[in-house]
């Protein structure tokens, strides 16, 4: 999986918390009502942590939402999620259980059921791109209810039991066509992406782009072949614009990022040779339907000869 689909796919799990609050709100009903109307001492227990575990995921997206998916502390973040998901199942799953064989109240039996079943095929929907973390809640949800059923002396409850079975089945393979489906339309993306790259190496220009923060996501080979350095050399520092150049270019880039405006810049640029050369760099945002900047597009042109015969 690619860097930026990666990044992505980290970003839904913080893009609502408020999926993740009504699924807090619900399980942690079911284990409120479970541990206020039962005697026994593991239901009860598992019944207040599901709230616990319900709050603390809900915070955890909160304080999440606005992070880069790229800092090392949202990586961090993704495990502890996956971490917090499967526990969050595990404890429907097991409360579910709990309350079928050791409860005889048919309400909290059926609030308890419903709340795990319904559970498990909202979080298939919503980590649809991501199977494993979908398929293990899935499991963690569903199947102790499955088994809590089939141990029933209710014959009807066996048929649930068998209806469960298929309900996980059906939900799985809905799932993994799901993730094929994504991952057909990233794969088709990705082609798409490298024949517009491959066509604006072509171009005689200089070509880049940036995020709507300004961040240089992209440089055409023409960047290389002029400066001999690759992007992840250009990220790391090097100082190719002319050092009395480099404040005024950096302050006219600063304005067009924060206030929209195209960019306009002449300056001198190391060639791979040595030799700084005159440059002019030009750059027009891309905004969406409200008319906010998506990314910046920007073309860099070589006009040493020309500044040179203007000169003279």
């Amino acid at each position: 999986m690619s860097a930026d689909v990666r990044r992505h796919l980290v970003a839904t799990l913080f893009a609502s918390p408020a999926s993740l609050a009504i699924g807090a709100v619900a399980g942690g009903a079911a284990g409120i009502s479970a541990a206020s109307l039962s005697n026994d001492s593991a239901t009860i227990f598992v019944g207040l942590a599901v709230p616990v575990a319900g709050a603390a995921r809900v915070v955890q997206a909160s304080l999440m939402n606005r992070a880069d998916p790229a800092q090392p502390s949202v990586v961090r973040a993704e495990v502890h999620y996956e971490i917090g998901a499967w526990l969050f199942s595990a404890l429907l799953g097991l409360l579910a259980f709990l309350v079928l064989t050791r409860s005889s109240d048919g309400g909290l039996q059926l609030l308890a059921s419903c709340v795990a079943l319904g559970y498990a095929a909202g979080i298939c929907a919503r980590n649809a791109g991501r199977p494993t973390v979908a398929l293990g809640q899935l499991t963690l949800s569903a199947l102790p209810l499955t088994v809590g059923l089939a141990l029933s002396d209710d014959p009807t409850r066996w048929v649930l039991a068998i209806v469960n079975v298929l309900f996980i089945l059906g939900m799985s393979d809905i799932t993994r066509r799901t993730y094929l489906a994504f991952q057909s339309a990233v794969a088709e993306s990705r082609a798409r992406e490298n024949d517009v790259r491959e066509q604006l190496d072509h171009l005689p220009n200089m070509i880049w782009s940036a995020d709507a923060t300004g961040r240089i996501t992209f440089r055409s080979s023409r960047w290389k072949e002029f400066t001999g350095l690759d992007l992840d050399q250009w990220e790391a520092g090097a100082l190719l614009v002319h050092a009395a150049d480099q404040a005024a270019v950096q302050a006219a880039w600063r304005r067009s990022v924060e206030s929209g405006a195209p960019f306009e810049a002449a300056f001198r640029l190391r060639h791979r040779s040595g030799e700084f050369r005159r440059v002019l760099n030009r750059a027009r945002p891309e905004r969406d339907a409200a008319g906010g900047v998506l990314r910046w597009h920007g073309a860099c042109v070589d006009i040493h000869e020309h500044a040179l015969v203007a000169a003279a």
